[in-house]
């Protein structure tokens, strides 16, 4: 329970993290911690050197079931319809990183195209890969590609294989061995 308490001058009391394009909450800007530890030894800070906040997300929807693809694509643009534009622009921006299929469908139930996002800059403190890079450059034309042979590889440790529905039916009920006349004589 929020009573809009600490709010720093000018925060937005609707926002209570960070980072927020909708001026929330911010990091302290001392580089040194309140209570700093001992320690012995030299001490640094930097941004790790092999970070990819767009290729696991990439193979994810890569590896996804054509029906997991629009169930992902509906919800987020149905949800990001409830959004301000700003809102929306940003995290087009990111799924156009991910994947186009993913941004520009996202993109078309919002009305809106990768030409509408291509202008944004990266987060503050957000790194991006050489990869990344490039594929700002042609953003939502990186010639993605989605290969249905592979589908749930990545995120099943269950040989997976494609089933009729009077199986799922039957596992349903628990009989999944012996399907009904129906089902038979359907199959």
């Amino acid at each position: 329970m929020s009573f809009g308490r600490d709010l720093a001058p000018g925060q937005n009391p609707h926002i209570n993290f960070e980072p927020s394009i909708h001026n929330g909450l911010s990091e302290n800007p001392r580089e040194e911690p309140n209570n700093p530890p001992e320690i012995h030894g030299r001490l640094t800070r930097s941004a790790l050197e092999r970070r990819n906040d767009y290729v696991q997300p990439r193979g994810r929807y890569c590896t996804m079931m054509d029906w997991e693809r629009d169930d992902l694509v509906l919800n987020m643009g149905t949800l990001l319809g409830q959004c301000e534009r700003d809102v929306q622009e940003r995290m087009l921006w990111h799924l156009f990183l991910v994947h186009d299929d993913y941004g520009s469908r996202v993109a078309g139930m919002l009305g809106m195209t990768a030409d509408d996002v291509k202008h944004l800059q990266p987060l503050p403190k957000q790194v991006l890969t050489d990869e990344d890079q490039r594929r700002l450059k042609t953003l939502g034309k990186n010639g993605d590609k989605i290969d249905p042979t592979v589908w749930g590889q990545w995120t099943s440790s269950v040989k997976n294989r494609k089933v009729t529905a009077g199986e799922v039916l039957g596992g349903m009920r628990g009989d999944a061995a012996k399907p009904t006349g129906k089902q038979a004589a359907a199959e």
